[in-house]
């Protein structure tokens, strides 16, 4: 999906409706990313670093690993990336 630059360019390649791979990409984020989840661990950030700053952006595929690169965000967390990428360290924190 990524390659070809939006749900509807991927719906046309699988020959679905946009509206199916969209409900199915929310689905998924949804198994992913617990709400819960999340909130315990910014509520332990900020318990932990209370005068840190910290932004919470939700971001679908390559779009953390770039926002890392382009210095938007300093700490990216997503799946398992496929190849390595120059200027991104990667540490394993946990699985689901």
């Amino acid at each position: 999906m990524v390659d070809l630059g939006s749900f509807a360019g991927a719906a046309r390649r699988l020959g679905r409706a946009t509206s199916v791979v969209s409900y199915s990409i929310a689905n998924l984020e949804a198994q992913l990313l617990p709400a819960s989840r999340v909130i315990d661990a910014l509520k332990a950030f900020r318990a932990e670093f209370p005068t840190a700053s910290l932004r919470l952006y939700v971001e679908a595929f390559g779009a953390v690993t770039q926002m890392v690169l382009n210095r938007t965000a300093t700490i990216g967390i997503a799946g398992p990336l496929e190849v390595e990428v120059a200027g991104i360290e990667r540490t394993g924190v946990g699985s689901v």
